[in-house]
């Protein structure tokens, strides 16, 4: 017995159903692919709830100047990793995720308005935004992420983006660079509103 063939018109269709067929999401997928300690790195680089303020924690360090910006180079690692350890042995707090979102505004006018901040209460920004930040890191962390690997990821990737962006903060010496950080900043800001507006 002879089998015809597919015609032309299905294959396309059967190609055109497979490939525009949703695929299932897995929360933390990225880990995954990487392994634990990459996926820690990643995890806070690939959600902009987490990337936004960093960055503008960032930019607000460099605009204070090399020195403050070392300061914050060390505060924020510590506080993630302080709320991050929280987090694997505390539960989830609306009230954290609300701080995130507050640290969009807070972060984000700072650097649209250049404020110029005490060595003090930079510090305490910096730390108190790694605390918040690192507790919602992993609050949704399921127990088969081996915390060893993930935690010391997410430390370097708050670490690195700090250093680089700061470092390229601080270089910025010509008038319209400063200004370019500062429409960063309100760019930050309104996001932040989007989302905030969008919960």
């Amino acid at each position: 017995m002879k089998t015809q063939a597919p015609s032309r018109p299905t294959i396309i269709a059967l190609v055109g159903l497979l490939v525009t067929m949703p695929a299932p999401a897995f929360a933390h997928s990225v880990d995954k692919r990487f392994g634990d300690f990459y996926g820690g790195m990643l995890h806070p680089l690939t959600a902009l709830e987490h990337l936004l303020p960093l960055i503008g924690l960032s930019l607000l360090a460099g605009q204070q100047g090399a020195k403050q910006a070392r300061w914050v180079m060390l505060a924020l690692p510590v506080g993630l990793l302080t709320g991050a350890v929280a987090g694997v042995y505390g539960s989830p707090h609306l009230w954290i995720e609300w701080i995130n979102r507050a640290s969009f505004l807070l972060v984000g006018l700072a650097v649209a308005a250049a404020v110029r901040l005490p060595p003090q209460l930079l510090i305490g920004i910096s730390f108190l935004l790694g605390i918040s930040h690192g507790y919602e890191n992993v609050a949704d962390i399921t127990s088969v992420v081996a915390m060893r690997l993930f935690l010391p990821g997410l430390v370097c990737a708050g670490l690195s983006l700090v250093t680089v962006v700061a470092a390229i903060t601080v270089s910025r010496r010509l008038s319209w660079q400063r200004i370019a950080v500062r429409v960063v900043g309100s760019w930050i800001t309104a996001i932040g509103l989007l989302i905030i507006a969008s919960e």
